[in-house]
């Protein structure tokens, strides 16, 4: 018979080993079943500071460290002159309408010098893609000059004239820009966030105009043999029925008219949505037109690793891996872009990833989580089934077939630790795992190889974690 601290021993040794087998998971990795492709992740230019962005250390650290293969900028309206009120005319002679363009204004040269830069440095293919926040003020009706400069609210004019100058205008801009900067325009967006009106550059779009806008471009740049797609609508989605609802209508407004749905490349919106049903619902509306769903801006959140909203939602650090696991996994969306790396002061905000200085890199943790995605999950990778789903632990897996890798991504939001058994469901599966870890205190640090046993690997997941495994 035991003794009394013998039967406790023994009781408490039992309790954790249940404990332990309850708080295993095993996932079971299916290369045979593929999603979308992934073309990368970013930032948008921050055009109004020059430093950091002319920086080789931050150059290096954005195209390398943090292996961004996209990157955005604002197409502003100032390339046609400072009086963004004075008409300037623009002929059918593309070349002779890119001369009449400063492309110094509004940042362009500094610009122009860190796209080139992230060229060079780049681990494989750079995409870079821009959105007007406004067309030129003259273009517009309803328009409004506030601070200066900025054409704030209103309409593109829908008359045939107008739409043609718009046309000349994304046209020359997209193949004069790509001669300052070396590199051409993968897509451009024609507007950005278009229901809002607000006091910096904006403008509005009805469907009807977003139509007629797309129509016209799509001819421009089919007659002028510009390749660059047309994205969008870009608008503020999926984020609930209200804003959902309005991106569909600007979406049916184009792919409706046989002409202009082969004019629009691809589909974009903007935030982290409010949870995996956004992504589900929005992708079950526009899965049936074949084309990719990009994340083309989204921010938002704190740099605490953990952090909570006035209503109780998370929107720390730990977060943000969340709503990139929802972008990716429920989403399926192709790829995703931070609002700012960095915005040129020192502060590590609720809207970029890290300050003007290596070290807030260093210790950021949202630069963290960013790059436990972002340089790990590379251009051309195939999003394959990882299973079982689970509301507490996220999971996804991609395969790159051309240099042969794997890269598993996890993220655990709850308080406990799990045990994880990965089954990987491949004939030739990677000899050994590189592995990497975000936590409160770790900034995507390097973990101890995992070898695979039998196809497959065994290993512990800390609570309130994120996790890399690249597998080649």
């Amino acid at each position: 018979m035991l003794n009394r601290p013998r039967l406790i021993a023994v009781l408490l040794f039992t309790a954790l080993q249940l404990s332990a087998a309850a708080d295993q998971i095993t996932l079971t990795i299916d290369p045979a079943q593929r999603f979308q492709t992934i073309q990368g992740f970013g930032a948008c230019l921050y055009l109004g500071a020059s430093h950091p962005y002319d920086q080789d250390w931050y150059q290096t650290l954005y195209a390398r460290d943090l292996g961004c293969s996209i990157v955005r900028m604002e197409l502003t309206p100032w390339v046609l002159g400072k009086d963004i009120t004075l008409p300037v005319r623009l002929g059918d002679d593309i070349e002779a309408d890119i001369r009449l363009m400063d492309f110094s204004a509004a940042g362009g040269r500094n610009a122009a010098t860190f796209i080139r830069a992230i060229n060079q440095k780049k681990l494989d293919r750079l995409l870079l893609i821009g959105s007007l926040w406004t067309p030129p003020h003259w273009m517009k009706d309803g328009a409004v000059i506030h601070y200066g400069n900025n054409s704030g609210g209103g309409h593109l004019k829908m008359d045939a004239d107008n739409l043609e100058q718009f046309a000349r205008y994304v046209s020359a801009y997209v193949k004069g820009f790509e001669r300052v900067c070396g590199v051409p325009f993968y897509a451009v967006s024609l507007q950005n966030e278009l229901m809002f009106k607000e006091p910096y550059n904006s403008c509005q779009y009805t469907p009807q105009e977003y139509h007629d806008a797309v129509a016209a471009v799509g001819r421009a740049f089919a007659r002028y043999g510009i390749i660059t797609k047309i994205m969008g609508p870009e608008g503020m989605a999926p984020n609930g029925d209200f804003f959902t609802g309005k991106q569909m209508g600007w979406i049916d407004a184009v792919q409706t008219d046989p002409e202009t749905a082969g004019f629009l490349g691809f589909f974009c919106g903007h935030g982290h949505g409010d949870g995996e049903d956004d992504f589900r619902q929005y992708w079950s509306k526009i899965a049936g037109f074949g084309k990719e769903s990009w994340v083309t801006e989204w921010a938002g959140e704190f740099p605490d690793w953990i952090h909570f909203d006035n209503q109780g939602k998370p929107d720390g650090a730990l977060a943000m891996a969340w709503h990139l696991h929802e972008m990716l996994a429920d989403g399926n969306n192709s790829a995703a872009l931070y609002w700012q790396c960095s915005d040129g002061g020192p502060k590590l905000t609720d809207q970029n990833l890290t300050g003007n200085a290596p070290e807030s890199a260093n210790a950021s943790t949202k630069f963290a989580v960013a790059r436990n995605f972002f340089r790990w999950i590379r251009p051309g990778a195939v999003r394959v089934a990882i299973t079982p789903e689970s509301p507490e632990l996220g999971a996804s897996a991609y395969v790159h077939e051309k240099p042969r890798t794997l890269t598993i991504e996890l993220v655990n939001t709850s308080d406990h630790g799990h045990a994880i058994r990965i089954q990987l469901l491949a004939e030739a599966p990677p000899k050994a795992f590189k592995a990497f870890r975000s936590t409160a205190t770790e900034r995507c640090a390097a973990q101890p190889d995992l070898i695979p046993t039998g196809g497959v690997i065994n290993f512990t997941l800390p609570a309130e974690a994120v996790m890399t495994l690249y597998g080649q």
